[in-house]
């Protein structure tokens, strides 16, 4: 983990221990180093570094094949829902970051996902909503 990374995470569990008022052994309620490294060996089993996905990466899996199965997987989703012919009742909404640098980091986030969002501070990111 990246040192700007670290100082994140325990500037976020220092943000809970004041915003809940709990009782901890923190000095100044915010965690150390020493905190971070035994709190990633006691729960290796709910979190763990990984890469974050690279917008590419991503963007190199989409296929004409893939596409064309999802929205037949969905077509099937709105008749079976029945609202194929109902387009006023199909709400969406999609919020999305882009990094705008392409340094790789690694994040904290559950061991069951393959790939977990990037979120860091004082790196370019755009955020979308669409």
């Amino acid at each position: 983990m990246a040192l700007q990374d670290l100082v994140s995470f325990l500037d976020f569990i220092q943000s809970i221990v004041i915003n809940e008022q709990r009782k901890t052994p923190f000095k100044d309620e915010r965690p150390g180093f020493g905190w971070y490294t035994s709190f990633m060996s006691r729960n290796k089993h709910l979190v763990s570094l990984k890469p974050k996905t690279q917008l590419k990466l991503c963007r190199s899996k989409v296929t004409k094949d893939r596409t064309d199965k999802w929205y037949a997987c969905f077509k099937e989703f709105l008749i079976s829902k029945n609202l194929i012919d109902k387009p006023s009742r199909i709400w969406n909404a999609n919020e999305t970051g882009f990094s705008m640098s392409s340094n790789k980091s690694k994040v904290i986030g559950p061991t069951r996902v393959s790939r977990v969002p990037h979120i860091t501070a004082g790196k370019e990111r755009l955020t979308v909503m669409y």
